[in-house]
């Protein structure tokens, strides 16, 4: 978003986290379907989905890191380029989607961000990037009636 080319771990890596995350739902899924008094079967499941958690949020926090720190030998803020038909455009409308997102499931993931950078650099609220790009804006316009029917289905308010 901020001009910094970074990478997704090889051809897979997203790949691989969407494969964990179904692995994940596949052993809820399981769980929830076992009776009560399959008391050791629900243990192995719960420590499977345990442990893929685990490798999910620490990969995840590594390459939050690595991200971080190529941002920071950029810049020390995070900002929207001005091009909205550029790469790190799209990047930009998808940070205002997740903000968005984690904002209504009472989320602060731009705090998150800032703490987790540790003052090295600066994420910008979804406010910000609308006042400071018509195209984040006209993005955020667009989807926001999306974004609220997917978080009424999800079970959260989005009044």
């Amino acid at each position: 978003m901020s001009g910094v080319k970074t990478k997704e771990g090889g051809v897979g890596g997203m790949i691989e986290r969407r494969k964990i995350l179904f692995l994940i739902l596949q052993n809820l899924i399981k769980i929830n379907s076992l009776p009560i008094h399959k008391k050791e079967q629900r243990e192995r499941l719960i420590t499977s989905i345990n442990s893929k958690l685990d490798k999910l949020i620490t990969d995840s926090t590594l390459k939050a890191h690595e991200r971080i720190e190529a941002l920071a030998n950029k810049s020390n803020v995070v900002s929207a380029p001005e091009d909205p038909d550029i790469p790190g455009a799209t990047e930009a409308r998808k940070y205002a989607g997740v903000v968005i997102l984690n904002n209504s499931a009472g989320i602060d993931i731009v705090g998150e961000l800032n703490a987790l950078s540790g003052g090295k650099v600066q994420f910008p609220s979804v406010e910000d990037l609308i006042d400071q790009r018509m195209y984040i804006r006209e993005s955020v316009e667009k989807v926001t009636p999306f974004l609220n029917e997917a978080l009424s289905i999800a079970g959260y308010s989005t009044s």
